[in-house]
């Protein structure tokens, strides 16, 4: 069998969420599919739970590497990927029976170069159970101006993802692009560097994948992850050399220095906050969504540290 699509799931320290991943995957009801499965070097159970998930599924590849991160994980499996169209799923997320059935469809109906659904986000406790959830939907208004730009600066930050797309793998390939960064913003990187190559968006109007907000990942932990500084780091270094028109690079690089803004106060790091206050680009806000331009404006004025939660 020849896939029509390769799903590509990075797994680490995941022991009470991969199981039901892989559950949600083997219930596609796309038959000409295959899945990858890259266990990052787990120190816990995990890579033996997908063992003994997978064993006799003849759709599944298990490969096992040392401890690399997200990025290196998803480079993996693209190396391993045979199918035309390519999809990332992290293994403590799941996602609906017909998920990449409706992925590839839009696509070949389309001739799109990327897909992309929406999604629901759950929000569970120390115990596994969920407290709540909430659905996001793509909005094509957001793009009318340009794809780049639209999800940029114009549209919500959680759709600047890889886990909600279909992406076409002969773009990946042609142009060599891959994830970077160990641990953050990798998504960020990769997207800017593939839409480009994307003159056809299609749009599937359903909450496909559920997107599990828990405790233990690295956006979660208590303490200041340097890791997620030297992320934000690299990946406004490359927005500053590639060719992207200066106000949306401003506006893009503010974006994401309002995300690490709000990860400091979080964690009462306030000379973090200083630092992050200083990257800010004051004359880059034309291009910002509504909540961006309101909290920078408040930044400025030394007021958002009394309410930021409002904004996240």
């Amino acid at each position: 069998m020849i896939p029509k699509v390769s799903v590509v799931v990075a797994a680490y320290n995941i022991e009470g969420y991969i199981e039901k991943c892989i559950e949600s995957l083997k219930n596609q009801t796309l038959k000409e599919i295959e899945f990858i499965i890259v266990n990052d070097g787990s120190k816990d159970n995990t890579d033996n739970i997908i063992l003994n998930s997978i064993e006799d599924d003849a759709r599944f590849i298990f490969i096992n590497q040392q401890n690399g991160g997200l990025s290196s994980a998803r480079n993996t499996g693209i190396r391993y990927s045979k199918a035309e169209f390519i999809a990332f799923l992290d293994g403590d997320d799941y996602v609906e029976a017909n998920t990449y059935a409706q992925f590839y469809e839009k696509a070949i109906g389309e001739n799109a170069e990327l897909v992309i659904s929406g999604f629901k986000k759950i929000w569970i406790n120390n115990e596994s159970e969920k407290i709540t959830e909430k659905e996001f939907y793509f909005n094509q208004n957001k793009i009318k101006k340009g794809i780049l730009e639209g999800f940029c600066t114009k549209h919500d930050e959680n759709f600047v993802v890889a886990w909600n797309k279909l992406f076409r793998k002969s773009i990946i390939k042609n142009n060599n692009i891959g994830f970077e960064n160990k641990a953050f913003f990798e998504d960020v990187g990769f997207l800017l560097t593939y839409l480009p190559h994307v003159k056809k968006l299609g749009v599937v109007n359903q909450s496909l994948i559920n997107y599990i907000q828990r405790n233990g990942s690295i956006t979660n932990e208590k303490s200041f992850n340097p890791i997620i500084e030297q992320s934000y780091r690299n990946i406004s270094n490359k927005i500053n050399v590639m060719n992207i028109e200066k106000d949306l690079a401003g506006c893009l690089i503010n974006r994401l220095t309002i995300y690490c803004i709000n990860y400091s106060l979080e964690r009462n790091k306030q000379e973090k906050y200083s630092e992050f206050k200083k990257e800010l680009v004051f004359n880059r806000l034309t291009n910002l969504p509504f909540k961006h331009f309101i909290a920078i404006l408040l930044i400025k004025i030394n007021l958002y540290k009394l309410i930021f939660r409002r904004f996240k």
